[in-house]
């Protein structure tokens, strides 16, 4: 690599295949045993009940510090599924959305109470749509009343799913402005980085373990860290895929910076994997020593669409992301449109070297290994966020 991080031609790397068939089986154990090793800062979580609602102490958590004894601003999501894994009075969570900020816990427990009075009052007015006679012109009115109903739950439901999947700042104003809300559903096409992360060889690991709540417990404390490195990167986080994640970094809320944060994220990936995959060696019978995550990048035109109750992006970056995550373990590679505009960006910030990967259907493929080169860059904060901090100074 020159000191002026020019991309180099090095003749290519062995190839690797992309296995399609690389799963993990999913189990969801009452009370698995703490792993021998010190567990991970994520696993460090104490759970606690005050008026039905779910309170962690969250100083493991990532980014957060300092927070004391647990209370009612700590706050998690009821609509949100949230499998808990007990250990020896730890715990480990596997999705949804954690609420700090009192303000956005409020309104959000009040936007969750608007979700289930909109609930039943959908199911009763379908009951009452039903015992109309068809054609009356009562039944026409009931009709109506339902769509408009089912029409309130759906943008309610949607702006729940959203507060999960960002971070703070931004569910602060997901709650208070449509606008920003709206910027999430567009009907044309957004230019966003799409990083899909996955787990190589997560079927030998998963046989290795000494039990199966053992790998379980390995993967959702990844999972879930994953999630935070991403979100505190301004990353969307997208969906879990069973044996990885996906992401992506949409210019409008990222910020022009949006490429080399979606980088940053997944290097910080790349750590956490081996950090818990080493609090975790007791966990297992064999330790392997050629697994980690392979992540792959695309840029391009995605929609946000939603889709069984959330949203999610599709794609052909969304393809391609997935495609090279299907390289080797603890790479991360780009694919050609999001290699163009990282190199012509952030040459001075990352190193890039051309190698080359074998698609199952597609052959060997052009693939650009990239990750940051240690010097010192600021990311530029996204429009909304300097537009929001110069609302709050007005205010003073």
């Amino acid at each position: 690599m020159s000191e002026k991080h020019k991309i180099h031609k090095e003749p290519a790397q062995k190839s690797t295949k992309v296995d399609a068939g690389d799963g993990v089986a999913h189990q969801e154990p009452e009370a698995p045993p703490a792993p021998a090793s010190d567990t991970p800062s994520m696993g460090n979580l104490l759970r606690t009940f005050s008026e039905g609602r779910t309170v962690l102490n969250l100083s493991g958590l990532p980014g957060v510090t300092n927070l004391g004894v647990p209370g009612p601003d700590m706050w998690l999501a009821q609509t949100t599924n949230w499998p808990i894994y007990p250990a020896t009075g730890r715990l480990v969570l596997s999705g949804g959305g954690l609420f700090t900020d009192p303000d956005t816990a409020a309104r959000t427990r009040e936007l969750e109470k608007q979700i289930n009075d909109l609930r039943t009052q959908r199911d009763a007015q379908a009951t009452a749509w039903k015992t109309e006679k068809s054609g009356s012109e009562k039944k026409e009115k009931e009709i109506k009343k339902l769509q408009t109903t089912v029409d309130q739950l759906e943008e309610k439901e949607r702006l729940s799913f959203l507060l999960h999947r960002v971070n703070q700042k931004a569910q602060a104003l997901l709650l208070k402005s449509k606008e920003f809300q709206k910027e999430f559903v567009q009907s044309a096409g957004i230019e966003a980085y799409v990083v899909s992360v996955d787990i190589r060889r997560s079927t030998e690991l998963m046989l290795k373990a000494r039990k199966p709540d053992l790998f379980a417990l390995f993967i959702t404390t990844l999972s879930v860290e994953m999630m935070e490195h991403i979100k505190n990167c301004y990353g969307i986080f997208d969906k879990f895929t069973g044996d990885g994640v996906l992401a992506f970094f949409p210019e409008f809320y990222s910020g022009r910076d949006a490429g080399y944060r979606s980088i940053t994220a997944a290097a910080q990936c790349h750590e956490a994997f081996r950090r818990i995959y080493r609090d975790f060696r007791k966990s297992f019978n064999s330790v392997l020593t050629d697994v980690g995550l392979g992540i792959g990048i695309d840029y391009g035109l995605i929609n946000i669409v939603q889709m069984a109750g959330g949203l999610t992006v599709v794609g052909a970056p969304v393809v391609y992301a997935c495609r090279m995550a299907g390289g080797p373990a603890e790479k991360t590679l780009l694919n050609q449109p999001a290699f163009e505009k990282i190199s012509e960006k952030f040459s001075a910030n990352v190193f890039i070297r051309e190698t080359e990967i074998d698609i199952k259907h597609e052959g060997r493929t052009l693939a650009y290994e990239v990750c940051p080169n240690g010097s010192v860059f600021q990311p530029s904060k996204p429009n909304w966020e300097i537009a929001e901090e110069q609302v709050v100074e007005d205010r003073k």
